[in-house]
């Protein structure tokens, strides 16, 4: 799949780690030149230096993806570095565990902040140039909490869900531009934001294991390369079956 995204430039917010990473890494491998943003300046440019000693062609800018002046300094910075850009994948996120009853509306606010608010900033920021150019491909991480519920999960689960329906809304407005929207829920995945959910959990998954980031990471290439062109609006789930349950 190297030939379809060869060359192109690919935004990776939370790039640095986990599932980001991977998705960085496999853009990297597969020819892309990857900006990764993230809050934390140190850990955003150690990773970074990581791609650059691996070969890959990777820069980082730091980004509090809540903030709308962020996001057009990030747009403006890429277009001024690059000329263009094709890709974005918007990854960085947010969850925690608390009742529906008892959770604060800080949390409440940090997590649609973090997850949806993000989003739609990245929509009204990255999307014109894309416009303007006649083409790009934008996927929203989201997860099986986008379509189903989870006990004392009820803010990310919230959050979660409206990033996936964003992501159709979009994808009606800015089909006629040649722009693509699309969401990926990754189920349980081994990484740092779910290591502190249940194992047990484990055997609810039908393949009952679970997934790789690297496995996460093929699924968006192949939503962000030209072989999903005609595919926009679409959710893809790699969750070892759980949203079939």
């Amino acid at each position: 799949m190297a030939d379809e995204i060869a060359g192109k430039i690919a935004i990776v917010t939370g790039g640095s780690r986990n599932i980001g990473r991977a998705i960085a890494d496999r853009f990297l491998a597969e020819g892309a030149t990857v900006i990764i943003t993230c809050r934390t300046r140190s850990e955003g440019e150690a990773a970074t230096a990581d791609m650059v000693k691996n070969g890959g062609k990777a820069f980082y800018i730091r980004q509090d993806i809540t903030s709308g002046e962020d996001w057009q300094h990030l747009t403006e910075q890429v277009m001024r570095d690059h000329g263009r850009i094709d890709i974005l994948v918007c990854c960085a996120g947010y969850s925690t565990s608390e009742s529906v009853l008892e959770g604060s509306l800080k949390t409440l606010r940090t997590t649609l902040d973090t997850n949806l608010r993000s989003c739609f900033l990245a929509l009204k920021y990255v999307s014109p140039p894309m416009r303007q150019a006649g083409k790009g491909s934008i996927v929203f991480i989201t997860s099986t909490s986008s379509k189903v519920g989870y006990e004392n999960y009820s803010a990310y689960c919230a959050s979660k869900g409206g990033e996936r329906v964003l992501a159709k809304s979009a994808a009606l407005e800015l089909a006629k531009d040649g722009v693509r929207v699309n969401s990926l829920g990754p189920g349980i995945c081994k990484t740092t934001m779910s290591a502190e959910i249940d194992p047990a959990l484990d055997e609810r998954i039908p393949i009952k294991r679970r997934a790789e980031a690297s496995e996460i990471a093929g699924g968006v290439l192949f939503l962000a390369s030209d072989r999903s062109s005609f595919v926009t609006g679409a959710e893809l789930f790699i969750d070892g079956g759980m949203v079939a349950i």
